[in-house]
Parts: C-alpha cells; structure tokens; sequence
C-alpha cells in the first residue's frame, strides 16, 4: 500500500481516499477485495474491475454505488443518473 496524492493505492491500482480511510483500513479493505483492478474505496468484492464505492459485488464493470450484485454494469453516478 503506498500514498499517492490523496489516495491509498494497492499493487493492483484500486484506491481508497486517505480522507475517508487511514491506512490499515484501506489495506484491510484492500485484501478483503480479490482479484480487483482500478476500482475506488470498493470493499469485499471479487474479480471486479473501474468500480467505485460497491460492497460485496461479484464479476461487475464500472459499477458506482453498488451492493450484492453479480456480473452488473450499472453505470450509475454518485447522484444515481446513468452515465
């Protein structure tokens, strides 16, 4: 894990805002994601991969705001409105 900016970012590019996360929580978070890539302060999803803010997804793309989906590309913004 190493600070980047206003970021904490893992060895496979997923951040966490260092605003809304100290370190250990955002590698916590960080381990509890598997196989995960470019997402943002994303937490126990697996094989996801440009999501943002999601808990517990699962085989999702570009996801904003999600929670328990699977092979989702819900493309929402964070005021809820498709992109």
């Amino acid at each position: 894990m190493k600070k980047v900016g206003k970021y904490w970012i893992d060895r496979r590019n997923n951040k966490w805002d260092v605003f809304w996360f100290n370190e250990a929580e955002a590698t916590e978070r960080s381990q509890n994601c598997k196989n995960c890539e470019y997402c943002h302060n994303c937490e126990n999803c697996e094989n996801c991969n440009s999501c943002e803010s999601c808990i517990s997804c699962k085989n999702c793309e570009g996801c904003v705001n999600c929670n328990n989906c699977t092979n989702c590309e819900n493309e929402f913004d964070l005021y809820g409105w498709k992109k």
